[in-house]
């Protein structure tokens, strides 16, 4: 499992050496990360990933461990969090019948929703039918909510739209990663409850933040 994505990227490492160069003009290494870091959009567009990551990654982390204090068998655990991962795909396929039909605001607005639902219904109850029904709509929230965003991301810094969409990334996943951290000592005590509800009242600031 681990070794098939590092043969992927070997085998796409060959096949783009071959893909001749576009021509652009010649800037040092620098240059792309100045033109991001002066932009002010650009730094906002990182802040809604920072918090996006929080919400949609960081908590979602505990999804499963939220079932194992419940006694639920590990495997049966990861298998309900996994859900998430259809949830995604699938909504995938229906944001890409609206993209054009609805608004980017509204997608996010659809996407947050989706995300608040979720983390009130696993505040709620840590119940594994429940949060079956929780890691469904966080992939849906994912779909709607974070894609819009993204697509955001690509338009901000045009000049330097590689180094604007690795940033992006960095703070994404650096949202996730201090969400994860400071929520472990709520969830080595089991306190699920609020922890999920936090995410909940979290996702209203980064809806209205994505929707601007």
């Amino acid at each position: 499992v681990f070794a098939l994505p590092g043969v992927l990227a070997a085998v796409l490492v060959v096949a783009l050496r071959r893909l001749p160069e576009p021509p652009r003009e010649r800037a040092t290494a620098v240059a792309p990360l100045r033109v991001v870091l002066c932009s002010r959009w650009q730094w906002y567009v990182m802040a809604v990933a920072l918090l996006e990551g929080a919400v949609l990654l960081g908590f979602l982390t505990y999804l499963a461990p939220a079932l194992e204090a419940r006694g639920v068998p590990v495997v049966l655990a990861g298998a309900v969090a996994a859900l998430y991962g259809v949830g995604s795909m699938g909504a995938a396929r229906v944001v890409g019948r609206l993209v054009g039909r609805w608004s980017p605001v509204r997608l996010i607005v659809a996407g947050g929703a989706q995300t608040a639902l979720a983390y009130l219904l696993a505040g709620y109850s840590q119940r594994a039918g429940v949060l079956v029904v929780v890691a469904l709509l966080l992939g849906g929230g994912w779909s709607f909510l974070h894609s819009t965003v993204q697509s955001w991301a690509t338009s901000v810094s045009a000049a330097a739209r590689a180094t604007g969409v690795a940033l992006f990334g960095v703070a994404l996943y650096a949202g996730g990663a201090v969400a994860g951290v400071l929520a472990a000592p709520a969830a080595q005590a089991h306190a699920y409850r609020p922890l999920f509800w936090l995410a909940a009242a979290l996702t209203v600031p980064l809806t209205a933040a994505g929707a601007v």
